[in-house]
């Protein structure tokens, strides 16, 4: 979100924590006027991710791995059931718009294809 709309919107993870609310997803459904009475996690993922960054600050890569997803349960479910991705592994750049020339040409150099990816999707 940030690459393609920069400061226009505001892009923030949130982690469920038994017993715990977001305060940042509270106040958006609350703006929006969304019942949060009717709404409840579709899914929990967990992941090990590690940071890098390039020497001049203007590249940063995260990459992912230890994939795994959790249908979260609705009130009258009692179990989660873990859905492993062995052997996934997420590499993402993130840069600015003015430098994706450069980081095409520095994505070239990884012995991948290059794809569109959600944890989300993947999960579902």
């Amino acid at each position: 979100m940030k690459h393609f709309y920069g400061h226009k919107v505001y892009v923030q993870s949130c982690g469920v924590k038994p017993g715990e609310r977001d305060p940042f997803v509270t106040a958006t459904m609350d703006e929006m006027g969304i019942d949060r009475a009717m709404m409840w996690p579709t899914l929990m993922n967990r992941y090990c991710r590690r940071y890098y960054q390039s020497g001049d600050g203007r590249f940063r890569a995260t990459v992912d791995t230890d994939l795994d997803f959790y249908p979260a349960p609705r009130p009258s479910d009692v179990m989660l059931r873990r859905h492993p991705l062995n052997g996934t592994i997420v590499l993402e750049m993130k840069f600015s718009p003015r430098d994706a020339r450069e980081a095409g040409h520095i994505g070239g150099h990884f012995p991948v294809r290059s794809t569109r990816n959600s944890k989300y999707v993947t999960g579902m």
